[in-house]
């Protein structure tokens, strides 16, 4: 028998009782995991219309933008384009019966899967920003860019134009983006959504921060007082101030570190830290654009801008200070840009007659030519003899010689060390190095949106394009169901969620690693206000993302037990907490056993593990529904049994008069206002740590509502701490879940 809960965790609303028949209890949980999604559209009469959007197209491509096309391989179609042979024995492999899973902020369960190989078999990413070091690279060229040249903005001033004022001041934005599915935005002019986010001002302003906070600030070299603050910035005298005051008086930086090659190159101009808004005053206004009438209050802390102005803030026109790496040429490992290659691998000598397309085929592509160098957006060094690179120029990262900054005239390409640590933990980075014997043993499931609004359609490409660089087996698939190319062409959008669970989830089917873009080539305006192709998607999409993840996920494992287990108790189990080194602190996470786990029968039995983490915004207690789904389909042998873990990913509080660190607490169902906390510092079982009732008044989340599921480098006041490895901490679940319950031990599979 487990260990009784010692939490009281209340099962969803929606829970059908025992007895209810199979036919009705399927309609309700499929209520159920809607309400997991945040809606109730699957609760009308018929499952089958869950979704008054489903896309009933037969169309089986992606529009595309550019040069950067979607793949038209059809269903099934590896990286060269040779079907798999389903009748081939698979390879010996040891299995370890685990898999590990994620959704948004969650995703980042693929780069832990990467860097713990010998702990999983399988691991799946749903619309997640996997990929670290292109969501900062693209930040710096489209959220954080899009303002006109220096030259532009002195005549300016010259003619004695206000750099505030939105109808005369030069306005260069929106940034072109370089990839399809980007959107063109700028500083200004963010892209708004409001698909599983409101994406106004102050929610990118938290995303940049969380990502701060998690490797640095990667848009100057590193402060010695702070790695949340940008370099230049006394940390003593920005935390003794309050934030209205910051905002009141920015203090420049001094000017040895104000320089930059675009906006600063002579350090003419005062570099000054500056505020924002959440959004516009004027409720006409979009509200993820800047407002110049509007008053700036919230401070960036993060950013730096170049006041060309004088005037202490910064206005509409005036640039944010990005000195992230050192200025190169994107042009691949040839040294050449396209219209300069000679088709053998070099240059064209000057004054020649301008090629035509990619004569010596580096152009980076993530389906096509996943091994590219030119126009990837990173600087690259040839894999075989690191002495050629693509050119750089080695000012140190303002771009500005003889200033002597961090990286200038040292031999070497340089980014900042926020940056480093961004691309060390991306997932391409992980794929191109992890050894070919545990990439062999690891399979991945990828999903994102082709309209997702922080581009998880791109990272999530460079992933693949990674596998593909590896000569991994990838199949890329448009859209769940429904059509040709799908990933279960044979079923109708509004049988999936019945018929799902049960459909052939084999390597020999679908391949080893799986990538899905959902989402209607030419939506109507009603597609896009549900959120087609967007961060959650619409309804329908949202369940079957996670309905096919989590079939995909426990079908993988060999010798499964699919038998109907009747049982009067589905759903959570347990609520659980454990010590978690990596926090200093207690750690709460939730488990779904599957139906029989405490039959006196089955007390030998072992299981598999299924561990899944939430978004952002998101607590464990959110994903009660998946784990009644899951049960409910055990129960039924609609799908085999495993055992389901759902982490905690958010933000630790610290205790505003102890400076406690508490990691494990849930709402005291029996006080309003505060919670239930286990004492953080218990390092023993369960029964042995005190329950504490704490005031939530008294306690302050270190970060911005998720932990992203990374190891932080410092707190939100910018602190850096060793008690915020967040991933670590999963990891610290993952490894107690052997002990607590009965799961399966490593088996080599011939």
């Amino acid at each position: 028998m487990h260990a009784p809960s010692h939490f009281a965790f209340a099962q969803p609303a929606c829970a059908p009782a025992a007895a209810t028949p199979v036919w009705l209890r399927r309609r309700v949980l499929m209520c159920c995991l809607a309400a997991l999604v945040g809606t109730t559209a699957a609760c009308g009469s018929d499952a089958a219309s869950v979704d008054a959007t489903q896309d009933v197209s037969t169309d089986a491509t992606t529009s595309d933008g550019g040069n950067d096309t979607t793949p038209t391989d059809a269903e099934g179609s590896d990286g060269t384009g040779d079907a798999v042979d389903a009748g081939t024995a698979p390879a010996p492999r040891t299995w370890v019966f685990r898999a590990i899973g994620g959704v948004s902020m969650g995703a980042a369960s693929v780069n832990l899967a990467l860097q713990h190989p010998d702990y999983f078999d399988a691991a799946g990413g749903l619309g997640g920003y996997i990929d670290v070091r292109y969501m900062v690279a693209a930040g710096l060229r489209l959220q954080l860019a899009g303002f006109c040249s220096l030259k532009s903005l002195q005549q300016a001033m010259t003619d004695g134009i206000d750099l505030n004022d939105a109808t005369k001041a030069p306005l260069c934005g929106p940034a072109t983006p370089l990839y399809e599915l980007e959107f063109a935005q700028d500083f200004n002019h963010l892209h708004f959504d409001d698909n599983g986010a409101t994406f106004d001002r102050r929610f990118y302003r938290r995303v940049f921060q969380n990502l701060t906070m998690a490797f640095g600030n990667f848009t100057t070299g590193e402060n010695p007082d702070s790695a949340y603050l940008p370099a230049g910035v006394d940390a003593a005298d920005h935390y003794a101030r309050s934030p209205s005051a910051r905002c009141a008086a920015a203090l420049p930086v001094p000017a040895t570190q104000a320089y930059n090659a675009e906006y600063n190159p002579m350090g003419t101009y005062a570099v000054i830290p500056f505020c924002d808004q959440d959004r516009s005053s004027d409720k006409t206004f979009p509200e993820s654009q800047f407002d110049p009438n509007t008053k700036s209050n919230q401070p960036w802390d993060i950013l730096l801008a170049v006041d060309l102005n004088g005037n202490g803030k910064r206005d509409i026109a005036e640039p944010v200070f990005l000195n992230a790496r050192e200025r190169f040429e994107d042009v691949g490992v040839d040294g050449c840009p396209s219209v300069r290659e000679d088709g053998q691998g070099g240059c064209l000598a000057k004054g020649a007659p301008a090629a035509k397309g990619d004569p010596n085929g580096d152009d980076f592509h993530w389906w096509d030519n996943a091994g590219g160098t030119e126009g990837n957006d990173w600087h690259d060094v040839d894999a075989t003899d690191p002495s050629i690179a693509e050119p750089y120029d080695d000012f140190g990262l303002d771009g500005v010689a003889g200033t002597k900054d961090e990286g200038e005239a040292d031999g070497v390409y340089s980014v900042s060390k926020a940056f480093q640590r961004a691309r060390d933990v991306s997932a391409a980075t992980a794929i191109a190095l992890l050894k070919a014997d545990k990439l062999k043993d690891l399979d991945l499931f990828l999903d994102s949106g082709i309209r997702d609004g922080l581009h998880a359609g791109v990272s999530t490409r460079r992933v693949v394009a990674a596998l593909k660089a590896r000569g991994e087996d990838v199949r890329f698939y448009k859209d769940h169901a429904g059509k040709p190319g799908s990933l279960l062409p044979s079923l109708q959008n509004a049988e999936i969620l019945d018929k799902g669970f049960t459909a052939d989830y084999s390597t020999a089917t679908l391949g080893k690693h799986i990538y899905v873009e959902y989402g209607k080539t030419n939506p109507s305006p009603a597609d896009l206000k549900a959120g087609d192709g967007k961060h959650v998607g619409t309804t329908q999409q949202a369940l079957h993302r996670i309905m096919t993840f989590m079939a995909w996920a426990i079908t993988r494992f060999p010798d499964p037990d699919s038998a109907p287990t009747p049982s009067a108790s589905l759903g959570i189990s347990d609520s659980r907490h454990i010590y978690s080194p990596a926090l200093k602190a207690r750690r709460n996470f939730v488990v779904a056993l599957p139906p029989g786990y405490d039959d006196p029968a089955n007390k030998d039995r072992r299981y598999p593990v299924l561990h899944f983490l939430h978004g952002l915004g998101m607590s464990v207690t959110d994903l009660a529904p998946a784990g009644l789904i899951l049960t409910s389909k055990m129960a039924d042998g609609d799908m085999p049994k495993a055992i389901v873990v759902f982490a905690n990913g958010e933000c630790c509080e610290v205790h505003k008069k102890t400076g406690a660190h508490h990691c494990a607490c849930v709402e005291d169902p029996a006080k309003k206002g505060f919670l239930r906390c286990i004492e953080p510092t218990c390092t023993g079982d369960e029964p042995s740590c005190k329950i504490l009732s704490v005031n939530k008044s008294d306690l302050d989340p270190e970060c911005h509502s998720g932990s992203l599921f990374y190891n932080m480098h410092s707190d939100k006041w910018g602190k850096s701490r060793d008690d915020m490895r967040y991933a670590d901490s999963v990891m610290d679940v993952v490894k107690a879940v052997d002990g607590l319950y009965r799961t399966r031990a490593p088996k080599l599979v011939k």
